[in-house]
């Protein structure tokens, strides 16, 4: 395979803190590579010096000669006033007006139709009045348009739905370009790594570099933990050989004695550093959701509930019982209705119809996905602790700073405002305040989002030994596999049938249902079988003459030839081949316009030719 890309000695520190240092790695063509690792050890910042746009302490980068290289942020960033077209042209340097038009097209009907889910509103929309889920889909359609040798994606399952990272997982297996992928995504690591790639300073070289899914790394990760365990073994053996024949006063020459106080010094810093590094790589965060009072057994009772919004029904008739052990999780495409369904259930918003009955002592805590809790200016013990320097936990005083280090927070990030922290830090601080209240019930909204793998992994067992009842959104499947029992399943948004949630016993069968449904809304939505809904069915041509009904009878063929014939065009187009001949591509893009007017035409005129029928 040929190498794109090349690291030596890479370095680099925050403020005082180092990330990493002397990082040596290769990429190559059309390779994917997923980069893990603990929160905090850099991951972000070194696909920042990749891509050009942070410059490393020291080190070197090497990339192949004409490296297109093209970055997705962790949490892009829009201007009030852009607009959709506006912010994916920002990737579209040095093309004519044309070719931006064009490809603007593309992207629209490329990276914006997702799933079943289609972009409901135009290019001239304002980004930052769409969702968290569009904007996510929008940053990643500016990021691909461009169409790099090198594609850097910061955590993209990120505010996406799960109907959307199936999509995302098909582009990114048929594309041609290399990817380097920070994910937490266990489910998204396993279907598209080819290589998984996790730094952390736990290692010797600052990194683990292993072929293969996810599934392959945690072999590997298992085998290196046993080599490191033998390793310092050997270490100590040997200090302790070494220690007892200096305090013997052995007789040797003086060199050789020299020589051997010299070896058991370095070997007493062999074991140091490597006992820093098993330290480092044993760090885990403390968590628990023990409930220490009574459950009831039934905590809440949905009657027949229905909410709409902006008079789009989200759901209707909605019954649902939860009960002590209940551990359901709720999947749908973003805007179905998920959070605003859990608003209706915990009294934030009010249903149109139906009731909701609680248990009389009923206590919750809720997880939001927004971070809305965390002020950005307020330092992390104050955001834990407002007055003070003690909490509550399970009944008992505790020190504020000593149940923080349960969450790995080091004592100089304590006078940190939250703001500075990572998108993984904050979560676990919010854990660390949801952990604080005694609850019958825990309700995430999307808890995994920046999590570091280690983390998630703690709060899984967490949860599946905490005692109480679970209802879960994430778009996280390997979570949702592992946390909860039962799924409940929006229909899409744009869905003209009654918006009732099916339930299912596994992922397994929900993605079985969702492929099946995507099948036939391709087939129900395709132009061709858009008008031929309107033919009808048994009767006999009205007042069409014998030309006319010739004519019409082979229409849809004639559409399906002008369109391939479009297409055709369109492909020679893109044809890197001709982006240096400015003749060849302006008769390719004045084929492209008339082939574009065929296909118009004849639908134009199928439609005269229907009404006629009619």
């Amino acid at each position: 395979m040929t190498v794109i890309l090349t690291t030596q000695n890479l370095t680099h520190s925050f403020g005082s803190a180092p990330l990493f240092q002397d990082l040596n790695f290769s990429l190559h063509a059309g390779e994917r590579v997923g980069l893990i690792g603990p929160n905090g050890v850099g991951k972000s910042t070194l696909l920042k010096i990749l891509a050009g746009q942070v410059v490393p302490e020291s080190g070197e980068i090497n990339l192949r000669s004409g490296l297109k290289v093209s970055r997705l942020e962790q949490e892009p960033r829009f201007s009030q006033e852009i607009t959709v077209g506006q912010f994916i042209s920002e990737a579209l340097q040095g093309v004519t007006e044309w070719q931006r038009e064009a490809k603007l097209q593309e992207a629209f009907a490329k990276w914006l139709a997702v799933g079943a889910t289609h972009f409901p509103q135009g290019l001239e929309t304002k980004v930052a009045s769409l969702s968290g889920g569009w904007q996510r889909r929008i940053a990643l359609a500016k990021a691909m348009i461009s169409e790099p040798d090198l594609l850097l994606l910061d955590e993209p399952t990120n505010h996406l739905d799960v109907e959307s990272i199936l999509w995302l997982e098909d582009k990114i297996l048929k594309s041609n370009f290399a990817t380097l992928v920070i994910t937490h995504d266990r489910a998204f690591l396993e279907k598209i790594s080819q290589r998984i790639i996790e730094l952390n300073p736990a290692y010797p070289e600052g990194m683990l570099s292993v072929n293969g899914n996810y599934s392959t790394y945690l072999e590997r990760y298992e085998q290196v933990l046993a080599e490191q365990d033998r390793h310092a073994q050997v270490l100590r053996n040997t200090l302790r050989r070494e220690t007892e024949w200096l305090r013997r006063g052995a007789r040797a020459r003086s060199t050789k004695q020299q020589a051997r106080i010299a070896r058991a010094e370095e070997l007493g810093e062999q074991l140091a550093n490597m006992k820093q590094r098993q330290k480092m790589a044993a760090q885990k965060v403390d968590l628990d959701f023990s409930l220490q009072e009574k459950r009831p057994d039934d905590l809440l009772y949905a009657d027949k509930i229905s909410k709409a919004y902006r008079g789009v029904k989200l759901f209707e008739d909605l019954s649902l019982l939860v009960k002590k052990n209940t551990r359901m999780g709720l999947i749908g495409p973003n805007g179905c209705g998920k959070s605003t369904l859990l608003k209706v259930l915990f009294g934030e918003e009010k249903a149109d119809q139906g009731k909701i009955r609680y248990y009389k002592e009923l206590k919750y805590a809720y997880f939001s996905q927004h971070r809305a809790s965390l002020d950005p200016q307020t330092s992390v013990l104050q955001t834990l602790c407002p007055s003070g320097d003690q909490v509550i936990y399970r009944g008992k005083a505790m020190a504020a700073r000593a149940y923080l280090k349960r969450f790995l927070f080091e004592h100089s990030q304590l006078e940190m405002p939250v703001g500075k922290l990572s998108g993984g830090e904050q979560s676990r601080l919010l854990l660390a305040q949801l952990m604080l209240q005694e609850c019958h019930l825990l309700v995430l909204d999307e808890p995994t989002n920046d999590l570091d793998l280690a983390t998630l992994n703690i709060l899984e067992e967490c949860l599946k030994e905490y005692d109480g009842a679970v209802i879960l959104v994430t778009h996280d499947r390997y979570f949702l596999d592992q946390v909860v029992e039962s799924f409940l399943a929006f229909p899409p948004p744009e869905s003209t049938a009654p918006k009732h949630l099916i339930e299912f016993a596994s992922l397994e069968q929900w993605e079985t249902w969702y492929r099946q449904q995507q099948k036939e809304s391709k087939k129900t939505n395709s132009p061709i079988n858009e008008a031929a809904k309107e033919k009808p069915k048994n009767k006999i041509p009205g007042r069409l003459g014998y030309l006319e009904q010739r004519e019409y009878d082979q229409m849809e063929e004639r559409i399906h030839e002008a369109e391939e014939k479009m297409n055709a065009i369109k492909s020679e187009l893109e044809n890197p081949e001709h982006a240096s001949n400015a003749k060849k591509l302006l008769e390719l893009n004045e084929q492209f316009e008339a082939a574009q007017d065929e296909v118009e035409k004849l639908y134009e005129r199928w439609s005269e030719l229907e009404e006629k029928r009619k």
